[in-house]
């Protein structure tokens, strides 16, 4: 319950303004997507770039990890 808590906070208080990919890479049963996501949190920018790592999980991506710059 925490957790959902704190989650809908984050996305009260953040504007999602942007996304942009700037690579991916895929293969049978793991793929890696590096993005940036522009966001604003009241005035202040909170925007971060993320390299993420996907594994294929009964026929679906499912999120594995993150490395954030």
């Amino acid at each position: 319950d925490r957790w959902r808590k704190e989650i809908a906070r984050f996305c009260a208080q953040t504007t999602f303004e942007d996304l942009t990919i700037h690579e991916d890479s895929e293969s049978e049963m793991e793929a890696h997507v590096r993005f940036t996501a522009t966001l604003t949190q009241g005035d202040q920018d909170a925007t971060f770039t993320e390299d993420s790592r996907f594994l294929m999980l009964d026929g679906q991506w499912r999120y594995l990890s993150a490395i954030v710059n």
